[in-house]
């Protein structure tokens, strides 16, 4: 009996030991409407992201809008 208590609690945490190893992927979207007066000339807007790590990778970041200057800076 104790044998196959064993066995299963190893099996168990062998299993659950591979599920946390698996790689997730997905996408992250913001938008972002920003309301000003009608004689604003200037508008700047920061939104900080995550950089890629270890543990992470971020990559193909996009930036779309109806503006005439944008920048992605590390």
């Amino acid at each position: 009996m104790k044998a196959k208590v064993s066995i299963l609690l190893i099996l168990f945490f062998l299993v659950t030991g591979l599920s946390y190893a698996k790689e997730r992927q997905g996408i992250v979207t913001f938008k972002i409407n920003i309301n000003t007066q009608n004689d604003t000339k200037r508008a700047r807007l920061w939104l900080p992201y995550p950089l890629s790590d270890e543990h992470q990778r971020i990559e193909d970041v996009k930036i779309d809008g109806n503006f005439t200057n944008s920048a992605i800076y590390r």
